[in-house]
């Protein structure tokens, strides 16, 4: 049995249940937004959850969910958030995310896979309690893209601290996903690193370091010796011929940025040297990033203004985690997170192979 979403907009979301007492016989929630990192108190329900089937032999269009247990919250707690949002969901390891709700339910696998599309005018697709297939339509045919991921063990960090924006007394290990991010490469070549900044301090359990995804963030973060490596070679390659580029002047929050009718657009972005994050498991497993992920446009019609810039920050010193991949280097990716086996699975740019996450056309196969 498989549950879909479609069309699919996510923002991470956090909840800490507190036990009802004989001042407050109502049990409690504290729903948080770690987009803007604001929180709210209010009312836990439980309740009956209805999603939409991906199989196929299901007769009925919906799968029921009862004891769900859901938050109230105020509305002010969307701000920060597109306009058409009406609810939070958490998709971390947690024991009340909808993962691991869905999991409990239907006694399924606790592995969910989702897709971010592009753009605000397209849709995205998030799969719960399979591991495939995840049918995508192209030219009339289905193609199975869970027969193309490819595999990176998830690490548990030992510590939560940060995750959330209220901090609690158990500090129980992080809720979040992190990967054994091993070697960084700009077109082909390496990025200088220092190698202990890409291992999580176990021996401590104070959870410093390491790689982690976050959608809530919307460029990938990079400690500020790594990321003066990494632009400072991003740069040398983007000067060579075959692409010769010669940078402009950056708007915040970059500092590499190219005038826009220099740079080639291809059918998977725009030209620019790609980078290759090296990731623990087998040898050779590779997470691509091509013109599409790794650069963004900024457009402004009144200051004259059309740049493509590198989507990379720089996160200053002394912060928690190392590397935190963002949202826009995620766009167009199918992501598996198979949290019982611990392990991620990843196509890199959908559009490599012709597709898009618009492709999978939920109501088509349900």
């Amino acid at each position: 049995m498989s549950i879909a979403i479609a069309p699919f907009v996510f923002t991470s979301a956090s909840v800490e249940l507190l036990a009802p007492t004989a001042q407050n016989p109502i049990c409690g929630a504290y729903p948080e937004n770690l987009v803007v990192r604001d929180y709210d108190f209010d009312a836990t329900l439980i309740d009956t959850l209805a999603l939409p089937s991906a199989d196929v032999s299901t007769k009925t269009h919906l799968i029921s969910l009862p004891n769900y247990t859901f938050s109230c919250a105020h509305s002010s707690l969307l701000k920060g958030l597109p306009k058409d949002v009406t609810g939070l969901v958490s998709l971390s390891r947690y024991n009340l995310s909808l993962p691991n709700q869905i999991s409990s339910a239907l006694s399924v696998p606790n592995t969910f896979a989702v897709c971010f599309p592009g753009s605000f005018k397209s849709t995205g697709v998030a799969f719960f309690g399979s591991t495939g297939p995840y049918y995508a339509l192209f030219e009339n045919s289905k193609i199975d893209l869970s027969k193309s991921l490819i595999y990176t063990p998830l690490i548990v960090n030992p510590d939560g601290i940060g995750d959330t924006v209220i901090s609690y007394s158990d500090d129980p290990p992080s809720y979040e996903y992190f990967v054994n991010l091993t070697s960084v490469r700009i077109n082909g070549q390496n990025v200088p690193i220092n190698v202990s900044l890409l291992n999580i301090d176990h021996e401590n359990f104070l959870g410093i370091g390491g790689t982690k995804f976050s959608s809530n963030t919307p460029y990938s973060l990079l400690e500020r010796s790594i990321y003066k490596a990494f632009t400072k070679l991003f740069i040398k390659e983007a000067s060579l011929s075959r692409f010769n580029l010669t940078r402009t002047s950056p708007v915040k929050p970059f500092s590499v940025c190219y005038a826009a009718r220099l740079v080639k657009v291809t059918s998977i972005g725009p030209d620019v040297p790609t980078v290759d994050l090296e990731l623990g498991g087998k040898k050779g497993v590779v997470w691509r990033i091509v013109g599409a992920n790794s650069i963004v446009r900024v457009k402004n019609k009144k200051n004259n203004l059309d740049l493509w810039c590198l989507g990379f920050v720089d996160n200053g010193v002394n912060k928690k985690t190392s590397i935190v991949i963002g949202a826009k280097q995620l766009e167009e990716n199918l992501m598996q997170f198979d949290i019982e086996s611990n392990k991620l699975g990843f196509t890199s740019l959908l559009t490599s192979h012709s597709l898009k996450c618009s492709n999978f056309n939920v109501t088509d196969f349900a």
